[in-house]
């Protein structure tokens, strides 16, 4: 009788294991499940936010220096920004009553030595000037300008006259300065050398440069003469008759010039 109690209760005792086993595992089994997802992630899983943040960072350090510029930068103008300069504008010219007041500023703040070397140099300038245009000046341009300042209308000369006079007169000069250059410059050198022996006492020595200059002068007449000749051919082209008979009177005491006379 107590074998058989003990078979069932054995069998018992087997399925209580094996039920107890079975409720076991499953509970553990559904507890690995539950923290599979924490334990066993994929490296590619572990490494998605470091490679979000890598791929973010950049963009952001791509955008800063737009929104955030270097002190120098910031602080040079932009080619919009730059102002119109002053040298683009047309200069205003100034006016003859500002210069002489500028002028005359300058020489307030000037010493009496400086202004008296200034004198100096401005003698000096003018009268070189002078001798360089008395060469070209020839003597049918002198008597012709002398019409400019007339009264009467027929015979002042008019601009256009002017302006002829003064053409004709410049376009001989070329040919002037090859013919005289070279005695033009003998000329000045007879001339410093005269007032160097004057200068020295040496008058004795005088003589002969004087001689030589008085040649030099009258080579230097002699060619002018032929280009004043030429000139007064191109200024009958200009004047008017009016003009013609003043001047005629005025040239070879009454007599028509021969300027006109070879003219017609």
């Amino acid at each position: 009788m107590h074998r058989p109690i003990l078979v069932i209760a054995g069998a018992a005792l087997a399925v209580t294991v094996a039920v107890v086993g079975l409720v076991v595992y499953r509970h553990v089994a559904a507890a690995g499940r539950a923290a599979g997802p924490q334990v066993s992630v994929a490296p590619s899983e572990v490494e998605e936010p470091a490679t979000v943040q890598s791929e973010e960072a950049p963009r952001k350090s791509r955008a800063r220096p737009a929104a955030v510029k270097p002190a120098a930068e910031a602080a040079a103008p932009t080619e919009a920004a730059v102002p119109e300069t002053p040298a683009e504008a047309a200069p205003v010219a100034e006016t003859r009553d500002e210069l002489k007041k500028r002028i005359g500023d300058l020489l307030a703040a000037a010493s009496q030595e400086e202004k008296d070397e200034l004198l100096q140099q401005l003698t000096q300038e003018r009268r070189e000037r002078f001798m360089e245009e008395s060469r070209y000046r020839l003597p049918a341009e002198a008597l012709v300008g002398s019409l400019k300042f007339q009264r009467e209308g027929g015979l002042r000369l008019t601009e256009l006259q002017s302006q002829q006079v003064d053409a004709a007169a410049q376009s001989l000069r070329p040919r002037m300065k090859a013919s005289l250059e070279a005695l033009w410059a003998r000329e000045g050198e007879l001339r410093q050398a005269i007032g160097q022996l004057y200068r020295e006492g040496r008058r004795d020595e005088v003589s002969p440069l004087t001689e030589e200059l008085r040649n030099v002068s009258r080579e230097i007449e002699g060619i002018k003469a032929q280009f004043n000749d030429e000139l007064r051919l191109q200024l009958q082209d200009v004047l008017n008759p009016e003009q013609q008979e003043w001047l005629k009177a005025r040239d070879g005491a009454g007599q028509r010039p021969q300027w006109i006379e070879q003219k017609r």
